[in-house]
């Protein structure tokens, strides 16, 4: 599998299945990094995104950009806030692979939007 089909199909499994095949496709050592969450191993990665997951609608890759192990993509997500509501915004993930595997996320938003949702 490339590097972009391993980072799509950790898209298809936060979006489409809610976290479900996450464990094959991450290193065990796994950090991610973004203004809500963070998480180091794959166990914190897992629980943090199956919670995310359960929130997230819709979204649109706009643009992707592949380079030996890094994917960066650009996208439009939306999110159900506690509310109710729909939050949308524009995001940037950079994402690292290691041995066709998940080893670095890093996202990358304007997080006003969904702290005004959430209420913060």
């Amino acid at each position: 599998m490339t590097t972009l089909e391993v980072v799509n199909e950790f898209y298809d499994s936060i979006f489409n299945l809610k976290g479900d095949g996450l464990a094959d496709i991450i290193n065990e050592d796994i950090t991610f990094n973004g203004p809500f969450f963070k998480a180091n191993g794959s166990k914190e990665f897992i629980e943090g995104m199956q919670r995310w997951g359960q929130l997230q609608k819709t979204y649109k890759i706009l643009k992707q950009f592949t380079g030996e192990n890094n994917v960066c993509t650009i996208y439009t997500l939306n999110v159900t806030s506690p509310s109710g509501a729909i939050v949308t915004w524009d995001e940037v993930d950079w994402i690292e692979t290691q041995k066709g595997k998940l080893l670095n996320v890093r996202i990358y938003f304007d997080p006003r939007k969904w702290a005004k949702a959430i209420g913060k």
